[in-house]
């Protein structure tokens, strides 16, 4: 996982389309009042006008469309990305049979991913959507906290074909696993190792496999680059720990949870992003809703409520 993927675009936009957010109605705000609101933004789109609440500060919802490819739907304040928001990276050429598509969605702070967001990077064939097959899909994903344009604090998963690889817990300033009573689970190995990470290397902890029944038959203890059997009897607390999180992330289908999110926002995007236009009232509420949908993934809160880690 390099920088380079993490980067973020400074081209500047060739067209912005903008309008006030109906998401921070008082109170007092009656459903009338919301209606006219909607009216006033789709006689907005229909005469092309580029319009921010605050004309001086540039704020509000918008869709930006560079010239690279990328776009943002999303709010905008004093002209930078900032509160709910999705970037969409313009995809990037591996071979001749496949390209790199990425999304990010969630917190904004002046441009930088900063708070509870979902990064999304999946490897799909040219001539193929990633949305239309989720079995053949092979993607990676964080989905937690980002301080300042960086991982942070949350969960990294990845799907290869038919195995899954889930990492829980923080990360480095270079955005490399890193961190104490980190979690990591691989499903083709059915193991999972619990302690500490440095630089994206597991250097000390314990290593547990599981029966088909995905219950622990083994458990050792790493340290030194020494492994020593220590039996399923021993550490009932480390045990129990490894034994709710690999149950917590396999009950739930996150992978599904969080497919179904980014498909919704690139048939979105190819429908309607580059064809400003066509927005029309039924599409309203779910520009808002997309910009606001990575909450729906709540796989940090489950981990939290159900693996009692030290």
């Amino acid at each position: 996982m390099s920088n380079s993927n993490l980067k973020k675009s400074k081209k500047k936009s060739k067209k912005t389309l903008s309008f006030k957010p109906i998401d921070n109605e008082n109170n007092e705000t009656t459903q009338k009042n919301k209606d006219e609101k909607k009216k006033d933004f789709l006689r907005r789109i229909s005469s092309k006008e580029i319009i921010f609440m605050n004309e001086e500060e540039k704020e509000g919802y918008c869709v930006n469309k560079y010239d690279n490819g990328d776009a943002y739907f999303g709010y905008y304040a004093k002209d930078l990305r900032n509160f709910h928001g999705c970037y969409y990276y313009s995809p990037v050429s591996l071979d001749e049979e496949y390209q790199l598509t990425r999304c990010y969605l969630g917190l904004w702070k002046d441009d930088l991913r900063h708070g509870n967001g979902i990064y999304l990077w999946a490897k799909e064939r040219k001539n193929e959507k990633f949305y239309e097959n989720f079995d053949k899909s092979n993607f990676k994903a964080f989905a937690g906290n980002f301080v300042l344009d960086n991982l942070s604090r949350g969960t990294y998963l990845s799907k290869e074909g038919d195995y899954y690889y889930v990492y829980y817990g923080t990360f480095s300033e270079q955005n490399k696993k890193n961190g104490n009573n980190c979690l990591y689970f691989s499903s083709n190995l059915e193991q999972l190792l619990y302690g500490t990470f440095r630089d994206n290397e597991f250097v000390e902890g314990y290593i547990s496999k599981f029966n088909e029944d995905g219950e622990i038959e083994s458990m050792f203890e790493y340290k030194n680059n020494i492994t020593q059997d220590i039996g399923v009897t021993q550490k009932k607390e480390i045990k129990n720990i490894m034994s709710d999180f690999r149950n917590c992330i396999m009950t739930e289908d996150y992978f599904g949870n969080i497919f179904e999110v980014f498909s919704r926002i690139l048939k979105f995007k190819d429908k309607y992003l580059f064809n400003i236009d066509v927005i029309n009232t039924t599409k309203y509420d779910d520009f808002i809703d997309i910009c606001k949908s990575y909450k729906k993934v709540t796989i940090n809160n489950d981990i939290e409520k159900y693996v009692k880690i030290n």
